[in-house]
C-alpha cells in the first residue's frame, strides 16, 4: 500500500471521529439543556402553583359572585381553588380534616360555629404548616394567618347616616327599624352591624332607636312572608334595611305592591339593573354594597405573600360602594 493511501486512510478515519464525537457532544449538550429546562419548569410550577381549599357555609347564591371574581383573578396568579360548603358543624370538621390530608398549601376558611373540635383541626393545620385565612368572620383568634373581610361596624354607621340623613326629611326624631337579614349574615357581622347603627344615632341625638332584626332563609318564600308583614298597619316601621340583593328586591316589590313607598326609608343591597332604576325613582332609598373584588383581591395577596416570605399583614377591607 501507498504511503499517499495510508495517508488518506487515516485523515478519513480522522474526520469521522471528530464527526461523531462532534456529533455526541452536540446530542449530549442538547440532552442536558433539555432536562435542565425541564428541571427549571417543574421546580417553577412546583413553586408557582399554590393550592387552596375554600371552605364556605352553604348558601351558594351568596357566595356566587365571591367566587367568580376570585376564581377569575387567582388561575392567573397560578393560585388553584377547590371550594367545599358545609351546613353542620360535622361537615365542617370533615372538611378541614380533608384538607390537613390533602395536598394543601392555603385554607379560606368562613367559621360560624364557636367549637372546640373546629378549632382543634384547625390547630392541626397549623402544625403542618398550612396557611389559614379567616374569611368574613373573624372567629379563629389565634389560629388564623390573616382575616380579611368587613368592617361591619362602620358598615352600620353608614347605614345609621343614610337613615339620620332622611330623617331630616321627613321631619321625624325616631327610628323603628326592622333589619331583614339571612341567617348566616346575621352570624358572621349583624349584632356589630347594630352597633355601629345605634351609635351613629345616638350620636346625633336620635334617642329613641329600635331595632327589630327578621331572619329569611335565603331565596325562599319566608322572605316575602316577612315582606308583607312588615309593611301591614299592624306595624309601624318607618325604616326596612336588608343586606341581600334577593331580600331587597322581595321588599321594594312589596312596598310597591302595598302603594306604601313614602311610608319607608328603604336601604338595600345588590346592583340588579332593577334596584338601580328604583333607587334613581326614589323607591330605594340607598344601595350598600360589600366591594368583593375588592377582598379577592387582597386574600390573594395575602396567600401570595404567605408563599413567598411564610407570613403576610392581617387585612380587613373596609370598602364600600353607596349609592344614594
Amino acid at each position: 500500500m501507498k504511503i499517499s493511501d495510508k495517508l488518506y486512510r487515516s485523515l478519513f478515519i480522522f474526520v469521522i471521529v471528530i464527526f461523531l464525537s462532534s456529533f455526541l457532544l452536540i446530542s449530549v449538550y442538547n440532552l442536558w439543556n433539555i432536562y435542565k429546562a425541564n428541571r427549571m419548569m417543574g421546580v417553577y410550577k412546583k413553586e408557582q402553583n399554590i393550592r387552596t381549599i375554600l371552605i364556605l357555609p352553604k348558601n351558594e347564591s351568596y357566595w356566587n359572585t365571591f367566587i367568580q371574581q376570585f376564581k377569575a383573578v387567582s388561575v392567573n396568579r397560578h393560585i388553584l381553588s377547590d371550594v367545599i360548603f358545609y351546613s353542620n358543624i360535622q361537615e365542617l370538621i370533615n372538611a378541614i380534616s380533608l384538607s390537613y390530608y390533602a395536598n394543601i398549601d392555603a385554607v379560606i376558611l368562613c367559621n360560624i360555629f364557636s367549637n372546640t373540635s373546629v378549632d382543634n383541626e384547625i390547630s392541626n393545620l397549623k402544625k403542618k404548616n398550612i396557611f389559614v385565612v379567616s374569611l368574613l368572620n373573624d372567629s379563629l383568634y389565634k389560629n388564623e394567618d390573616i382575616f380579611i373581610g368587613i368592617d361591619y361596624y362602620l358598615k352600620g354607621k353608614i347605614v345609621g347616616e343614610i337613615i339620620y340623613d332622611n330623617l331630616k326629611k321627613k321631619t321625624s326624631n325616631y327610628v323603628n327599624m326592622a333589619i331583614v337579614n339571612n341567617p348566616f349574615y346575621s352570624s358572621i357581622g349583624g349584632t356589630l352591624e347594630i352597633k355601629g347603627i345605634t351609635d351613629f344615632l345616638k350620636e346625633h341625638k336620635i334617642n329613641e332607636v329600635y331595632i327589630k332584626t327578621f331572619s329569611s332563609d335565603y331565596g325562599s318564600f319566608s322572605a316575602e312572608l316577612i315582606a308583607k308583614e312588615l309593611v301591614s298597619d299592624n306595624n309601624s316601621f318607618n325604616v326596612i334595611y336588608a343586606s341581600n340583593e334577593i331580600e331587597t328586591f322581595t321588599l321594594t316589590q312589596t312596598v310597591i305592591l302595598s302603594n306604601k313607598i313614602d311610608r319607608f326609608i328603604l336601604i338595600g343591597s345588590g346592583s340588579d339593573q332593577k334596584l338601580l332604576k328604583y333607587q334613581k325613582e326614589g323607591i330605594i332609598t340607598a344601595l350598600i354594597n360589600d366591594k368583593v373584588k375588592n377582598i379577592s383581591e387582597k386574600l390573594i395577596d395575602g396567600i401570595l405573600s404567605f408563599k413567598k416570605y411564610g407570613h403576610a399583614a392581617s387585612y380587613i377591607s373596609t370598602d364600600f360602594s353607596i349609592i344614594k
